[in-house]
């Protein structure tokens, strides 16, 4: 099991590893989706969430994924696939109440793991605020 992912946490680690290098951090966070791991049905999970409007899967290998358009909730990006996969596994079940698919999509040098899709901004940021509120994770919604 991969260890427990926080982007406050990775903030923080960034900080102080440039602090002590006297370097700039840059942190880049992104989601990715397996198809193996699709988040389970749970009771009262439509009261939870919103309905997001297609399961993508994964993007980072050139798979249909990448041609899912909406809003998508960003929780990290990832200097390696692997990484990326990691977090992506881990978020799907930690982040299972969402009932969207989580995904890894390449931006250059960078995977980025995200959930999604929604059809409207508005349902993207009702989602991150239910996971702002459960969680100590921070998305943010993106088009894509």
């Amino acid at each position: 099991m991969p260890p427990a992912l926080s982007v406050a946490a990775a903030q923080k680690d960034a900080a102080a590893a440039a602090a002590a290098g006297g370097q700039p951090a840059r942190l880049n966070v992104e989601t990715v989706y397996a198809a193996s791991e699709a988040p389970r049905e749970r009771a009262g999970a439509a009261a939870i969430a919103a309905t997001p409007a297609a399961r993508p899967t994964s993007s980072a290998g050139g798979s249909p994924g990448a041609a899912q358009r909406g809003f998508w909730l960003q929780f990290g990006a990832f200097n390696s696939l692997e990484n990326a996969r990691s977090a992506m596994t881990h978020l799907a079940r930690r982040l299972d109440f969402l009932g969207a698919a989580f995904d890894v999509r390449q931006d250059g040098a960078l995977y980025k793991v995200q959930a999604g899709p929604w059809a409207r901004r508005e349902e993207a940021a009702a989602a991150a605020g239910r996971v702002r509120a459960l969680t100590d994770l921070r998305p943010f919604a993106t088009l894509r």
